[in-house]
């Protein structure tokens, strides 16, 4: 499989691999203090740092095979559609949040129809685990949050990491203590609470979750209902 270049789509939502080009996207939504206001202890990131984080994002990609990827909602498509569950939540770096859907997975590169950037989403290796566990996270713009959309973002991100990735047998999600519809959302997925876990960036213990493989499976046959709506951001 190409893992260098990978594609996700839902109904209405469509995930690709970074291209040079994308610096002002990177730039518009790790530049909104909104989105960072969890994910680092000062709160916000330079442009400088923004660059090198976008920078590395496409490194990751072409040596791991994975990232926090672009994603985009279609064209002609009702944001609205589905308002499941939403929450705020990081990845040890970022955060997963989002709404249900069925979706279809593609690991090919494949046209992305729309010019409405809704935020990243995506895996990156786990410090200090085997290569089999990966790590979830979610960033998305506040015109986007409580739609449900990052949570059918994330779900299908889910879906390749347990089918298309190739090793992946579980994987690791966090969020800052003062997220707190961010436990609601893992929950949903089928993520298990763990000891929190020192997060560098803001110098606290974050909230941890952990989802097997077969935990995800049992989750997607029986899909949690919550009334919980909230905003789609992360750490």
């Amino acid at each position: 499989m190409d893992m260098t270049s990978v594609s996700i789509s839902t109904s209405r939502l469509a995930l690709r691999t970074w291209t040079p080009a994308d610096l002002p996207l990177a730039l518009s939504l790790w530049g909104n203090k909104e989105v960072t206001k969890y994910v680092t202890a000062g709160g916000c990131y330079s442009e400088a740092q923004i660059t090198a984080r976008f920078e590395g994002e496409m490194a990751m990609q072409g040596e791991h095979g994975v990232s926090y990827w672009p994603f985009f909602l279609l064209a002609n498509t009702d944001a609205n559609a589905n308002t499941d569950v939403d929450a705020d939540v990081d990845a040890q770096d970022a955060g997963a949040e989002g709404g249900s859907a069925s979706v279809s997975v593609s690991a090919t590169a494949t046209a992305i129809v729309s010019q409405s950037f809704v935020g990243v989403c995506g895996l990156r290796p786990l410090v200090g685990h085997p290569p089999d566990c990966l790590e979830l996270g979610i960033h998305s713009l506040p015109l986007h949050w409580g739609q449900g959309i990052g949570r059918e973002m994330a779900s299908a991100v889910l879906d390749w990491a347990f089918t298309c990735h190739g090793t992946c047998t579980s994987v690791f999600a966090g969020h800052h203590p003062d997220n707190v519809a961010s436990e609601a959302f893992l929950l949903s997925l089928g993520f298990v609470a763990a000891p929190p876990r020192l997060y560098v960036p803001t110098g606290l213990m974050h909230n941890s979750y952990w989802v097997r493989k077969s935990q995800y499976e049992e989750a997607r046959r029986s899909p949690i209902e919550s009334g919980v709506s909230a905003k789609d951001k992360a750490r």
